[in-house]
């Protein structure tokens, strides 16, 4: 009897040793797939965080844009990419001669205009030039084509206030606030301000150019 219970005893032993390192060797396994995790993490995290950065950059203060029209040229080529920066008008409001994206009600998508009245403004479009509170607006620097009326006794607009009345350069080739049916910006539809326009293709390949605002001067109402 004692013999058999020895022989018992070494068995209980043994099992006990191999549940002891088998459950050694689970844990070792265990801890070697934590630390490989912890590695990859350290190895990712950095370019997580760029991701989230660049993502932020891009959704709350950067909007990219393609333009899919002449209306602005000669300022932005048909095809060609905008950068506008959507933080612009959170403090201060948009001024003549700034190049705007703004959420067209009257197409229901994003559009780039030129901004030519302000609040206050009394625009009148006649002889194929624009006058604003009875002065000549001078724009050499932008406008391209005669500043043509479509419809008919759609010539004079008072912009209401915290409003903008807007403008594409190519005068001819736009369709704009002149025969829209509400002629007059919100500040609110105002997404942001362009400040780069490229391109990636295309005859010229790549290339990209700041855009300024180009705020003109008035001529004065003896040209009136």
């Amino acid at each position: 009897m004692m013999e058999n219970k020895k022989f018992f005893d070494i068995n209980s032993n043994d099992t006990n040793l191999r549940k002891q390192n088998n459950f050694k060797e689970r844990h070792k396994d265990d801890f070697n797939m934590k630390n490989k995790l912890f590695k990859l993490w350290d190895t990712i995290k950095p370019a997580i965080i760029v991701g989230i950065i660049v993502f932020c950059v891009f959704k709350l203060i950067i909007l990219n844009g393609f333009i899919p029209s002449e209306s602005m040229e000669p300022t932005l080529l048909t095809s060609n990419f905008v950068i506008a920066n959507r933080l612009a008008y959170k403090s201060n409001p948009p001024q003549r001669g700034d190049v705007v994206v703004i959420d067209s009600k009257e197409y229901e998508e994003l559009i780039v205009k030129r901004v030519i009245g302000l609040p206050g403004d009394e625009i009148e479009l006649k002889n194929d030039k624009v006058y604003i509170n009875g002065c000549l607006l001078d724009e050499s620097k932008y406008a391209v084509g005669e500043t043509k009326i479509l419809v008919p006794g759609h010539d004079t607009f008072n912009v209401p206030d915290n409003c903008i009345f807007v403008m594409g350069d190519n005068r001819e080739h736009s369709s704009d606030a002149r025969y829209w049916d509400n002629s007059y910006i919100s500040y609110d539809d105002v997404v942001g301000k362009v400040v780069l326009e490229y391109s990636i293709g295309g005859d010229d390949g790549f290339y990209i150019k700041k855009i300024n605002s180009l705020q003109p001067k008035f001529i004065g109402d003896e040209n009136k």
